[in-house]
């Protein structure tokens, strides 16, 4: 029979390791719950990223709602806002996607920084306007 000690590195690196299960499961909840109050009505808008081109380029979407931008191409590109810091997705890679949710009515103009000829338009709107104005919007 082997008798294993535990000096006071041990003993803190033992609760450590028992408490993290229970801290994860509490952030996982708190982000469960953050999810839960976003809107019941929020849609999700798929742009595609190919043929280096934004498909669709304008897109017209109610506050609330998220966009993922995927990037069919074989190079990466950005989702880049032409307003300097209001959203910047960096580099996607081919076969990988960005979501975006904002967070203010208006509209912005992106591009790709690696392709400034790739330009697009995204405009928030209230629930209500955007509705009535694009009833499908592109929403899965």
């Amino acid at each position: 029979m082997r008798i294993f000690t535990l000096g006071a590195a041990g003993i803190v690196g033992a609760i450590f390791a028992l408490a993290m299960p229970q801290l994860g499961a509490a952030a996982g909840a708190a982000e469960d719950a953050s999810h839960a109050a976003a809107p019941s009505d929020a849609r999700l808008h798929i742009v595609k990223i190919q043929g280096m081109a934004y498909v669709p380029a304008r897109i017209e979407i109610s506050l609330g709602d998220s966009v993922v931008f995927e990037n069919h191409d074989i190079v990466p590109h950005t989702v880049t806002s032409q307003k300097p810091g209001e959203f910047d997705s960096g580099s996607i890679a081919p076969g990988k996607s960005w979501r975006f949710t904002p967070s203010s009515l208006g509209a912005a103009a992106f591009r790709c920084t690696f392709h400034p000829v790739m330009e697009g338009q995204l405009t928030i709107a209230s629930k209500r306007a955007a509705a009535a104005e694009n009833p499908d919007g592109g929403a899965r």
